[in-house]
């Protein structure tokens, strides 16, 4: 009867172990992704031009409409940003810090003059080329893309 409710119990030992060490590969499997985001993140970066009203819908800019606009930035390995945003009406300049999600999906900008933080979807990262969605707003569905090159 012993021998029974031992091979019974079994399946449900297994099962307990299982998850625990699935769950803990799992959380490394996340924190090697997060790092590898992060390596690949630092550095510059610039796009090739986008509509200007995208961005300024938005992050809150109230230039008015302009037709192209580029953007670069620059992500130190210390988590400093230095991001510009290049149009025929002039240059606007913001700094702060930068961090990525814990699952490295999403890429944070906190501006230290405006103590306000940004985000992005990293949609695609691969050594040299990037997208990112900009956030939905008003009545849209998904947000806008822009694609990036490593300088």
């Amino acid at each position: 009867m012993k021998t029974l409710r031992l091979l019974l119990m079994l399946p449900i030992v297994f099962s307990v172990l299982f998850e625990a060490v699935a769950g803990d590969t799992l959380d490394r499997i996340g924190y090697i992704e997060r790092e590898r985001v992060i390596r690949e993140l630092a550095g510059s970066w610039e796009n090739p031009g986008y509509a200007a009203d995208l961005l300024t819908a938005a992050n809150g800019f109230t230039e008015g409409r302009q037709e192209q606009t580029k953007i670069r930035f620059q992500l130190n390995a210390d988590f400093s940003y230095v991001r510009h945003r290049v149009s025929s009406t002039g240059v606007i300049v913001d700094q702060g810090v930068w961090h990525v999600s814990d699952d490295g999906r999403l890429l944070f900008f906190q501006n230290t003059a405006q103590e306000k933080v940004d985000y992005v979807s990293i949609r695609y990262l691969n050594l040299d080329e990037m997208v990112l969605e900009l956030p939905a707003v008003g009545g849209e569905r998904v947000g806008r893309y822009l694609f990036f090159n490593k300088r």
